[in-house]
């Protein structure tokens, strides 16, 4: 579950929760929205220790209520909100906003191209910090969705080939391939072979093979699977240009 979280003074919180819900629907995302009409609200919201972490939020910062600077130094600092997006008429305030929160600044009106590039970002960043529980021939392991480079059918079997800081490592786990797909749909991983799903957030460059950070092997690309594996690749690439 992806939670977006909208704080807004004018008419903008309903244009961005509409870009939102085509960005998520596009990249099969499942999203939650916490909608917000002051900084109040926002502050009230983090104080409730039951509510779920805001994985981003949007934040206009001439909203009412709560002092803008106050309100900025409070949700850079409270752990129910993760990341944040501001935004604004003029973007003088930028320097003060920023933080290690910060995913970006928007200028309004807010364009589709801007939020869909900062969201993809957050959803990229999201997954590094899940983990996966692999039943694995040595028993059941949480393995980091970031450390796992890619899952390779063996049979009745599959290897995931991982990368931590000790290294380089496989293990077997007793599911076919297809099954495991489904379970990593909310990832960003791609069927590119009928024997390979890849973690496309490793993917270096594709050229008529898959080149991935961390090894020197490639991974090839089924045909039936070419089209649909460069369309993935550069919709991710939007997120670093």
């Amino acid at each position: 579950m992806f939670i977006i979280g909208i704080c807004d003074k004018d008419n903008d919180a309903g244009r961005i929760q509409t870009i939102c819900t085509s960005i998520c629907r596009n990249h099969e995302i499942e999203i939650m929205y916490h909608n917000f009409s002051d900084g109040d609200a926002v502050i009230h919201y983090c104080e409730n220790r039951d509510n779920p972490r805001i994985d981003v939020l949007f934040l206009d910062i001439e909203m009412n209520g709560a002092n803008g600077d106050e309100l900025m130094d409070y949700v850079k600092k409270n752990d129910r909100i993760w990341k944040i997006i501001f935004y604004a008429t003029s973007l003088t305030f930028v320097l003060q906003a920023f933080s290690h929160k910060t995913i970006g600044f928007l200028q309004k009106p807010v364009k589709k191209s801007d939020i869909e590039k900062m969201i993809t970002e957050v959803w990229v960043a999201k997954q590094g910090n899940l983990k996966l529980q692999l039943q694995s021939d040595i028993g059941k392991q949480d393995v980091r969705v970031k450390e796992i480079l890619y899952f390779e059918g063996a049979g009745s079997y599959t290897r995931v080939h991982v990368n931590t800081k000790n290294g380089k490592q496989k293990m077997l786990i007793s599911r076919r391939l297809g099954e495991l797909e489904q379970k990593l749909q909310p990832y960003l991983f791609v069927r590119v072979h009928k024997s390979y799903v890849v973690n496309f957030s490793k993917v270096m460059f594709i050229d008529s093979d898959l080149h991935m950070e961390g090894i020197q092997e490639r991974i090839p690309i089924g045909r039936v699977y070419r089209n649909a594996v460069t369309r993935k690749y550069e919709e991710l690439s939007l997120i670093h240009i």
